[in-house]
């Protein structure tokens, strides 16, 4: 703000169009803003958005808002509307428009969701093409959309936009805006999938449930379900999670979905194996395996057989370690190997590294730790490229474990303290689960004489 120059002034000076932009902002929900933003909102080209937000920032009406290196490739110069501004944007809005003070009208409102539903859904398509797509019902389409077709860019303009998608979500279910409300959860999948942010993930399902069910929407309110789910299950809450997909199963079979039921029987299987129940997750995996490979075998397209020889696929990576823990190693060996080919020519990037971690253990397990480290050497490699900060931790985690095994106690115990840094800020569940690889280190590692100790082992974190 220009010093002890009141906002009337600065407002007054400036001209129509800039102003119109800045009370638009100002009465909007995001946190901050870009110029893609401010251009299908304010019915603009990019290049006039661009000069107007140059000129509200320079006027002292906006300010910089940090932005990380990787949101910068993607959403360029981000602002925000200074909270102590934000009222005067406001007020001038309903002067002009006549709109009740402090609430924008319909049309800007709708404007800015379909914005945010629009950019999300394409990074969807982007991330996870083989996401069970479900419609989206837009108003307003961006006249130009922000290029999301590579990866980088998906994952992190949706990282970057995560603050802005939640006020999204919340702004549409306060307005009764039932369809948006679940539309754009739905399109969210990719960013809870790469980043397990848990308060976004439970908020957004818990308001999206509800919002498919007034919807009457069934296909909405089974992939909402079956999604809130794989959050319940990846924050250890398995209980929870395993009747939701008992409700989910029920569901499917009585709409007669294969596709569905393979899901359904797929998370029932994956939940009990996260919870430590290997032998009761094998029978469910199998089956869910079993329908998979006979939607295969009966795709009438291309297009439809890559989608289901992927499922198989993504079944045999959660199989492959539930096959090891019963003591089947060179069968686990065997499928995950075949997954991790079938995946990446599938183009599923994370899917394909989580493959390769597991195939690291699964070596181990057989005994070949040689070739179990070099995959989870591997493993590591690709999940930095890839810069997905919990398979970042994850990766580090298997390979610590592999190390152990083979009684590099120093490398494993440093592993495991990066995967813990990761871990901390994202996920307390894994948190702790690491801190008990750490606890169980130190019961085993050599403390005395020479060779590895984990006692001297730096901490690369």
């Amino acid at each position: 703000m220009t010093v002890n120059v009141p906002i009337d002034d600065i407002y007054d000076q400036l001209p129509p169009e800039p102003a119109r932009v800045y009370e638009t902002l100002g009465i909007s929900f995001p946190l901050d803003v870009d110029v893609a933003f401010a251009a299908a909102v304010c019915t603009l080209s990019p290049s006039l958005a661009q000069e107007h937000l140059q000129t509200l920032s320079t006027a002292g009406l906006l300010e910089p808002a940090p932005t990380r290196p990787a949101a910068v490739l993607v959403r360029g110069r981000v602002y925000r509307v200074p909270d102590s501004v934000r009222a005067h944007a406001r007020d001038h809005y309903a002067r002009r428009t006549g709109a009740p003070a402090g609430e924008p009208l319909p049309d800007l409102r709708r404007r800015a969701l379909d914005y945010y539903l629009h950019t999300s859904t394409a990074a969807e398509h982007t991330l996870t093409p083989t996401h069970c797509a479900l419609e989206r019902e837009y108003l307003h389409v961006p006249a130009d959309p922000v290029d999301l077709a590579q990866e980088e860019a998906a994952l992190a303009w949706l990282q970057a936009q995560r603050d802005n998608l939640l006020a999204a979500v919340r702004t549409a279910d306060t307005a009764g805006l039932d369809a948006m409300v679940w539309q754009l959860a739905h399109a969210l999948w990719p960013l809870l999938r790469a980043t397990h942010d848990y308060p976004l993930w439970f908020e957004t399902h818990e308001r999206a449930l509800g919002a498919a069910r007034r919807c009457h929407n069934g296909a909405a309110e089974t992939e909402i379900l079956n999604t809130w789910g794989i959050g319940l299950r990846g924050y250890g809450r398995h209980t929870e999670a395993a009747d939701i997909f008992d409700k989910v199963l029920h569901r499917a079979r009585e709409a007669r979905d294969e596709r569905a039921i393979a899901q359904a029987l797929h998370e029932i299987g994956a939940t009990h194996a996260d919870a430590g129940r290997p032998a009761d997750a094998e029978p469910f995996l199998a089956r869910a395996r079993g329908i998979r490979l006979r939607l295969t075998r009966n795709s009438r397209t291309e297009a439809q057989q890559r989608t289901h020889r992927r499922s198989v696929a993504v079944t045999d990576v959660c199989r492959g370690p539930v096959l090891s823990a019963l003591g089947r190693d060179a069968a686990a060996v065997r499928i995950l190997t075949a997954a991790r080919a079938t995946l990446i020519e599938a183009g599923d990037r994370l899917d394909a590294m989580r493959a390769l971690a597991a195939l690291g253990r699964a070596h181990a397990a057989a005994g070949g730790l040689d070739a179990g480290e070099a995959a989870g050497r591997q493993a590591v490699e690709e999940c930095d490229q890839a810069g997905w900060t919990r398979w970042q931790a994850r990766s580090r985690d298997l390979l610590g474990l592999t190390l152990q095994d083979a009684g590099h106690y120093d490398e494993a115990g440093a592993l495991f303290r990066a995967a813990l840094s990761l871990y901390d800020p994202i996920d307390s569940h894994e948190a702790d689960r690491v801190r008990r690889h750490l606890t169980t280190l130190s019961t085993i590692a050599p403390t005395t004489g020479g060779g590895d100790s984990i006692a001297s082992s730096p901490d690369t974190t």
